[in-house]
Parts: structure tokens; C-alpha cells; sequence
């Protein structure tokens, strides 16, 4: 998958996950958030592409309101839209925040990252979820997923919504591709104390609320010795 802009915070690095088993992709059956969902409901869909994909589903859908699709950036997760979610669903508004493939909670294949895939996968959730059509928001690459959905899907689309997103000429920057790589590398936090990269993440965001806080740490699992790695690792 090529690059299309640089998301420069810690939290977010350029790849994708690959959980492996014995050589082979596994698929997470039932991942448990860190952090409790609050005010929403936890539900696994089929993609209709033969992967489960979790969905954080918040509000009660109406005739009379659009439903709104959240789609997280790059390396991101579903949490980072909880305030969002919370929000929309005290005006009246149902929403369903999606973890796409290779991130957070959804299965992590081995393939199918392209933006027509992608696309596919967040409308093969609409199809299980039996909603016709939604708006469709997007933060930074996420942003991207919903331009492109916009195009391919277009009679899926009520309305799109792309925060932070767009894509940059890599060539006007970097000399080479090796250089564009080097330098836009995420930090390597697997194995990092939990401790330590809370405590990070709440010194150098202090005017964040909490619900931009757990949606930073959920970029990470949580493992039983105390340590982290990211949803998402640098073998994709």
C-alpha cells in the first residue's frame, strides 16, 4: 500500500498488522477491549469479503436521520471516534465507527489493503447492517477511504465528510523512496512499558479529553506482562 500523507503523531505508524500463526494469517475471534466501550454496542460484521471487522455501533437508527459511518486514519482504530459517537447520538444521531481491516480489533489479513478493497469492506458492513446509504466520515487517511468510497459506491453515499485528509506528491519532498521511508518510519514501541507510553501520551496531549486519550492507547494491545505493541507492526 503506498503511503499518501504523513501521519506524524506517535500513535499513528505508517503500516499495517499482520497477526501470524504458525505462518498464517489468524483471525481474532474475540478481541476484548482494553478500555471498555462506554455507551455504545461492540459488534462484529462480515465485510461480505470473508474477514469480521468490529464495529462500535451508538444511537437508535430513525427513518428521518441519516446514520453516520465513521472511518479512522491510518493505523488508527475505532475508538478515536467515541466522542464523536457520543455526540451524534445526543442530537438524535445513529453512527457506526468501523475498524478497518488490519486495524484495532478486525481481522488482520495478509492482503486486501488497496483503497477499492477497503471500500469494499466498509460497504459490505453497510449490506450487513441493512442500511442503504450513510454518511460517510473520515479522518486523514480515513479521509481518503471516504473520497474514494464517494467514487466507487456513489449510490451508498448521502453525504461525505474528510477531516485532516488528501494526498501529498511523496517526489517534491523525499529524493528516493528509501529516504521518504526512513524518514517517515513511526517510532518502534512494541514492547514499550503500558505505563511509560500512557504517561507520554497524557504529558504531551494534556488538553485532550479522556475519550482522545483511550483512542490513542487503543492503537495498542495491552499484553499480560505489562508491556504494549501496536495493533499494527512493521512486517506491513
Amino acid at each position: 500500500m503506498h503511503p499518501s500523507c504523513h501521519e506524524s503523531q506517535v500513535l499513528d505508524p505508517l503500516v499495517r498488522a499482520n497477526i501470524v500463526d504458525g505462518g498464517q494469517t489468524r483471525s481474532m475471534e474475540n478481541p476484548t477491549d482494553h478500555f471498555p466501550v462506554k455507551n455504545g454496542r461492540v459488534v462484529r460484521v462480515s465485510s461480505g469479503n470473508g474477514h469480521s471487522l468490529r464495529t462500535i455501533q451508538r444511537g437508535e437508527r430513525r427513518t428521518d436521520s441519516p446514520v453516520f459511518l465513521l472511518i479512522h486514519g491510518l493505523a488508527s482504530n475505532a475508538r478515536m471516534w467515541d466522542g464523536v459517537g457520543d455526540a451524534l447520538q445526543e442530537s438524535g444521531y445513529a453512527s457506526v465507527a468501523i475498524d478497518l481491516r488490519g486495524h484495532g480489533l478486525s481481522d488482520k489479513p495478509d492482503s486486501g489493503y488497496d483503497f477499492d478493497t477497503v471500500c469494499d469492506d466498509v460497504v459490505g458492513v453497510l449490506d450487513h447492517l441493512s442500511i442503504d446509504r450513510a454518511v460517510f466520515v473520515g479522518q486523514s487517511w480515513g479521509g481518503n477511504v471516504v473520497v474514494h468510497a464517494a467514487h466507487r459506491h456513489p449510490d451508498r453515499v448521502i453525504g461525505s465528510v474528510a477531516v485532516d485528509g488528501g494526498v501529498i506528491e511523496l517526489g517534491r519532498v523525499f529524493p528516493d523512496w528509501n529516504d521518504c521511508e526512513r524518514r517517515m518510519a513511526p517510532p518502534r514501541l512494541a514492547g514499550m512499558r503500558a505505563g511509560r507510553l500512557e504517561s507520554a501520551i497524557r504529558a504531551t496531549n494534556g488538553d485532550w479529553p479522556e475519550t482522545g486519550i483511550i483512542g490513542s492507547l487503543s492503537n495498542f494491545a495491552f499484553h499480560d506482562d505489562g508491556t504494549i505493541s501496536p495493533h499494527l507492526t512493521f512486517d506491513r
